[in-house]
């Protein structure tokens, strides 16, 4: 798991988790598999996301961190959602469109069984999506977030 200011990776059953928290059971766009998880993988990744400060401990239970809580509520409450394909990477983007912002997650392919979700507001948004919009070529070496 990784936070870089509003930029966040995940595991698939540490998302799960941070998705249970806040009370939704599924979720429209991302991609990564919904299955069933052991008490162990729960335990786990429970764990982790308390250790990392993604999860925060209460007297009634859990609660996820603040900016990420705000992520998680606008993938599970959108207004909107849509794909995002790059020309050339071959890799699709899902965006979620709530609270006068976006959040779009990636599956990492680097990574087994892992996402890249990020919030942007809309002048950020329009940016970052010309850039995927480019090919490799008009993008140069200036792609990457």
């Amino acid at each position: 798991m990784q936070n870089n200011d509003s930029v966040y990776i995940f595991g698939y059953d540490e998302f799960r988790i941070l998705l249970y928290t806040l009370g939704y059971t599924e979720c429209e766009g991302v991609f990564m598999p919904w299955e069933n998880m052991s008490s162990e993988r729960v335990i786990e990744g429970i764990h982790h996301l308390v250790r990392d400060g993604f999860l925060i401990a209460e007297e009634d239970g859990f609660r996820a961190e603040k900016n990420l809580e705000e992520i998680l509520r606008i993938i599970g409450d959108h207004q909107g959602g849509f794909i995002l394909k790059a020309p050339e990477e071959g890799r699709e983007y899902y965006c979620y469109v709530g609270n006068g912002s976006i959040v779009v997650s990636e599956k990492l392919w680097e990574k087994k069984d892992t996402l890249r979700v990020r919030k942007m507001d809309q002048a950020e948004f329009a940016v970052w999506r010309d850039e995927i919009e480019q090919t490799d070529s008009e993008r140069g070496s200036a792609f990457n977030w």
